[in-house]
């Protein structure tokens, strides 16, 4: 007895039993295939089912949010809050302020080379009647 006899029980050449063991590893590997199928299908009903249960609770948590309000507040807090809106307003007021301030020293600067320009030029009354310069 050769050595592929001895493995198949003496009954087929080497290449029928390498056919059979072919066969057993694909039907193995079938029913393998299936139980992890099987599995998955499970994990996918438990899974599509606990979504269910998480989606209906923040649902719930979505009603309850609504249904709340925001608590009142203590005292001290509101004082605190009411000084800082304060401390906001008068900080507008004072940028605002201080920008018209610079407008108004820029006109004054203007008015005062406008005056300036205008005391530096011959008045007309001088030069139609002549007078000296060191009249005036």
């Amino acid at each position: 007895m050769d050595n592929t006899s001895r493995r198949s029980g003496g009954g087929g050449t080497g290449i029928e039993e390498r056919r059979r063991q072919n066969r057993d590893a694909a039907a193995r590997h079938r029913v393998r295939q299936q139980k992890r199928l099987e599995e998955l299908t499970y994990r996918e009903v438990l899974l599509k089912q606990r979504l269910g249960e998480l989606q209906g609770e923040v649902e719930a948590l979505k009603k309850q949010r609504e249904g709340l309000r925001v608590p009142c507040q203590d005292p001290f807090t509101a004082t605190i809050l009411e000084m800082i809106s304060s401390a906001s307003a008068l900080h507008d007021n004072l940028s605002q302020t201080s920008q018209e301030s610079e407008q108004n020293i820029h006109e004054l600067k203007r008015l005062a080379r406008v005056i300036i320009n205008r005391h530096k030029e011959p008045s007309k009354r001088r030069t139609a009647n002549r007078e000296p310069a060191y009249l005036e």
